[in-house]
């Protein structure tokens, strides 16, 4: 069993656009392979871009040059933090807000983590507490004193 993450690349993401538009499985299909973007049929591959602006590749006038769009395309994407699964029929803009929401379910699951972890701690500490003072405290003869109760108290 291998534990290394799979080769993911931008054909895989959900951000992979058209004129801002999603991209549907055929084209995703076409694009992947070493030569589709040679035979495609698809308008405007020129003007192919990653919604998040995660590209390194320059674009002149509004387009991109043949080889950056293939090396954008093909390269490895494993540690892209905002790779998102491509999902049919999901606009990039609906990818974008997926992956806030998941992003947000992940740091709310980790503060109710902390505290769940915190309350734990707390009270295990005010349970032991009294004993590891009794234990490690100087003189183990020696008792707390009882407060006196109000009646005790007055003349």
């Amino acid at each position: 069993m291998s534990f290394c993450k799979k080769h993911r690349s931008c054909t895989d993401c959900g951000f992979l656009t058209i004129r801002e538009r999603e991209l549907f499985q055929t084209e995703r299909t076409e694009f992947s392979s070493a030569d589709g973007r040679n035979n495609s049929d698809a308008l405007y591959t020129d003007e192919m871009s990653c919604y998040r602006d995660q590209w390194t590749a320059r674009y002149v006038e509004g387009s991109i040059e043949d080889a950056d769009l293939d090396r954008e395309l093909h390269e490895d994407r494993r540690d892209c933090r905002y790779f998102f699964e491509y999902e049919p029929n999901y606009t990039p803009k609906q990818h974008r807000d997926r992956q806030d929401d998941l992003r947000k379910e992940k740091l709310q699951l980790r503060i109710a983590l902390l505290g769940f972890a915190g309350a734990l701690l707390g009270g295990l500490l005010g349970t032991l507490l009294p004993f590891l003072l009794a234990f490690f405290g100087g003189d183990r003869n020696s008792q707390i004193p009882e407060q006196a109760s109000p009646r005790e108290r007055s003349p």
